[in-house]
């Protein structure tokens, strides 16, 4: 092999290298920002008051990744699905909702809480969310001494301008971690059933009848 032949193989084996790099360097930049993975909180602003919530993103990629609701023991898996460069959709089947975000230069989300419930469509909360934080309410070594336990059954009463149901709140405290399910009572149309069961009633209280009729002739003719 001649120097020139050598020198142009060479020159050759470069570009086909710097080429190589451009075009992972484009596909790397194609494939846009991603979620850290780890535990998340988040923060609903809700006209003056913020409301927390934690939530964990697993997976290197957005595609094969799952981002998982913490609400207490409660765990809820949900897809994500990217929308450009740094934007993301979570579509929340379980709570009729959706989330939209931006993954903004700092790693930081920001976006909307969205409504997917029809006749509410539309209808939003901003919010925020930092990665690497696992609490909700108190950051740890804040943590304040509670002056009452709240354990118990509670009845919550909202007010609206439209008529709403009010519900009972089962809530177990554990120093100042506060659980608890809320129920909401299903109003029934008891009048159907009622009637039926007065005359099942009613059919009972013949028969019992009937029987003490019964037994007191028998004991009749056993004196006799």
């Amino acid at each position: 092999m001649n120097k020139r032949n050598f020198f142009k193989e060479l020159l050759l084996l470069s570009l086909g290298l710097l080429l190589g790099v451009s075009v992972w360097a484009l596909d790397k930049n194609h494939a846009g920002k991603v979620i850290k993975e780890g535990v998340w909180r988040g923060v609903f602003n809700v006209s003056e008051t913020q409301v927390p919530f934690n939530f964990e993103f697993k997976g290197k990629d957005l595609e094969h990744g799952t981002f998982t609701l913490l609400n207490g023991t409660r765990r809820d898996d949900f897809h994500v699905t990217r929308l450009g460069k740094d934007s993301i959709f979570i579509k929340m089947n379980t709570y009729d909702a959706a989330l939209v975000a931006k993954i903004e230069d700092d790693g930081t989300l920001s976006g909307e809480y969205r409504s997917l419930v029809p006749g509410f469509r539309g209808n939003s909360l901003p919010f925020t969310a930092e990665h690497g934080k696992n609490y909700r309410f108190v950051e740890p070594g804040k943590d304040v001494a509670p002056v009452a336990n709240i354990s118990g059954k509670w009845e919550l009463k909202f007010y609206s301008k439209e008529q709403v149901p009010n519900k009972v709140a089962l809530l177990k405290q554990n120093g100042n971690k506060l659980t608890g399910v809320i129920l909401q009572a299903i109003v029934v149309n008891w009048k159907a059933p009622y009637k039926a069961m007065n005359l099942f009633c009613r059919v009972l209280r013949v028969q019992a009848l009937k029987f003490i009729k019964v037994k007191l002739m028998l004991m009749a003719q056993s004196v006799v």
